[in-house]
């Protein structure tokens, strides 16, 4: 009996850890830790390994260490995990597509880079740009469209 009461206290515990992993990952990211971002995320992914955030923050984190080989995996782990359940984050999908995207341009895979691009207009939330990026004249939906221009049509989108 002590076992199993011990048993259902660990459950909980465990749970707790998860989301402190997961809260920690997001903070080193949000820092520009990446090294510790992907660490953090690995041990979430230890225990669940279909955490969507986990395997973008490691995704993301990897393209931004320019690591883009390692990148496209957790990218075609993330693919796996829509194709198998339905994410209802058009955000974080829009995100990981786009830069499975990049990953795959940085790589001089065009073709590969503008499947991505175009899965990414087609998800259909691309107001993942950041404040500056808007700033910019980088309006939402503009900037994955311009991106297909220039890199899949070789157009000047420049004026």
């Amino acid at each position: 009996m002590k076992k199993l009461i011990l048993l259902l206290l660990f459950i909980p515990i465990v749970s707790i850890g998860q989301d402190n992993f997961l809260a920690k990952a997001n903070k080193e990211f949000q820092g520009n830790n990446y090294d510790k971002a992907i660490i953090y995320s690995l041990k979430v992914l230890d225990k669940t390994p279909d955490n969507a955030v986990a395997l973008s923050i490691i995704q993301l984190s990897f393209h931004f260490l320019d690591r883009f080989e390692i990148s496209i995996e957790y990218g075609d782990r993330f693919l796996l995990l829509t194709q198998n359940k339905q994410l209802e984050n058009k955000k974080l999908n829009t995100l990981v597509f786009y830069y499975q995207g990049l990953n795959y341009f940085f790589l001089k895979q065009k073709e590969e880079a503008c499947s991505f691009f175009n899965l990414a207009v087609l998800v259909g939330d691309i107001s993942v740009l950041t404040t500056k990026q808007k700033k910019c004249g980088l309006v939402s939906r503009n900037i994955i469209p311009a991106a297909i221009e220039v890199i899949c049509h070789g157009k000047d989108v420049i004026h």
